[in-house]
C-alpha cells in the first residue's frame, strides 16, 4: 500500500516516540474536552458490556481516563497501533480490558477483523494522513445494529492546519494531502452514513510550552505539525512569524471535531 501521506505521519513517529507524542499533550488542553465527549458519547444506555475497536489508539490517554469513570460497564478492547511502543504502553495503562493488540496500518483492520461486531469504534487523531475512499463504509459493518464510531481530527479552522496549508506545497511538492474532521464529515456523508458533530475548541498553551521547552515553538510545535524535524531555517522562521501573528491571550487555537457517527 503506497499511501505517502500515512507514511509520512508514521515515519515522523518512527524514533522517540515519548518525546514527539508526550510534549503535545503537556501543552494544549485537547485532553480534558476530548474525554467528557468520549466519557458521554461511549455509553449506550442499558448496557453491562461493551465491545470496543481503538483505531490508531496511541497511547490511549482519553478513553483510559473515559473507562475509569465508567467502571460499572465490562469493557473489552482491540487496540490498533502501528507502534510498538505506543502499543505496549496502551495495553499497561488498560490491562484489564484490553484483549487483542493490532500492529498494522489501521486501512487494513476491517478485512483482519471481517468476522467480528463492536458497540463501539475510535478513531481519535488517526486519519490525517489515511484515505478515506470507502473507509468508513468498511469499518460501519464492524459495528454492532446500535453502534457507534466516534471520529476526533482537527479541524479545517485551526492554525495547526493552517500552518500546514501554508507550507506543504515547499516542503513535501504537493497541495496539503491531510484529512481535516471537515473532509470526515464529507466521506460520510457521501455514503450517507447518518453523523452528528460536535466542535472540540482546545488550544496551545505558549506560557505553558515556554515553561516546559524553552523555544518550544521551533523546537517541537513547528516540526511536530509540519510532521518534519528537519525542517529549513527560513522555513522554521516563516512558521513561527505567521504562528506568533495568530496568538490570542496567550494561546493558539486548534480546534477540532468529535464526529458521531451511526447506521
Amino acid at each position: 500500500m503506497n499511501n505517502v501521506p500515512a507514511m509520512r505521519c508514521e515515519q515522523f513517529y518512527a524514533k522517540h516516540w515519548k518525546k514527539r507524542y508526550r510534549f503535545w499533550h503537556k501543552v494544549i488542553n485537547r485532553g480534558r474536552f476530548q474525554k467528557e465527549l468520549l466519557t458521554n458519547i461511549i455509553v449506550e444506555p442499558g448496557k453491562s458490556r461493551m465491545k470496543i475497536l481503538d483505531l490508531g489508539c496511541g497511547e490511549g490517554n482519553e478513553i483510559t481516563a473515559a473507562l475509569s469513570r465508567l467502571k460499572h460497564i465490562d469493557f473489552t478492547i482491540t487496540a490498533n497501533d502501528t507502534s510498538e511502543e505506543a502499543l505496549k504502553i496502551y495495553k499497561k495503562a488498560n490491562s484489564k480490558c484490553v484483549v487483542k493488540c493490532m500492529k498494522c496500518s489501521l486501512e487494513v483492520v476491517p478485512e483482519l477483523l471481517e468476522n467480528e461486531k463492536f458497540d463501539f469504534i475510535l478513531f481519535s487523531h488517526s486519519l490525517y494522513g489515511i484515505s478515506l475512499d470507502g473507509l468508513f463504509q468498511r469499518y460501519i459493518k464492524l459495528l454492532e445494529s446500535d453502534g457507534k464510531m466516534l471520529i476526533f481530527l482537527e479541524s479545517s479552522k485551526s492554525e495547526m492546519v493552517k500552518l500546514r496549508q501554508m507550507f506543504w506545497k515547499r516542503l513535501y511538492n504537493v497541495e496539503f494531502d491531510e484529512n481535516t474532521a471537515e473532509d470526515v464529515s464529507a466521506a460520510l456523508k457521501k455514503m450517507e452514513i447518518k453523523q452528528r458533530i460536535y466542535e472540540v475548541g482546545y488550544c496551545l498553551d505558549l506560557e505553558k510550552l515556554e515553561s516546559l521547552y524553552k523555544n518550544g515553538l521551533v523546537k517541537f510545535v513547528i516540526p511536530f505539525a509540519l510532521r518534519n524535524t528537519k525542517l529549513p531555517p527560513n522555513i522554521l522562521l516563516a512558521a513561527k512569524e505567521y504562528l506568533l501573528s495568530v496568538v490570542a491571550e496567550g494561546k493558539i487555537s486548534c480546534g477540532a471535531c468529535g464526529i458521531v457517527a451511526k447506521h
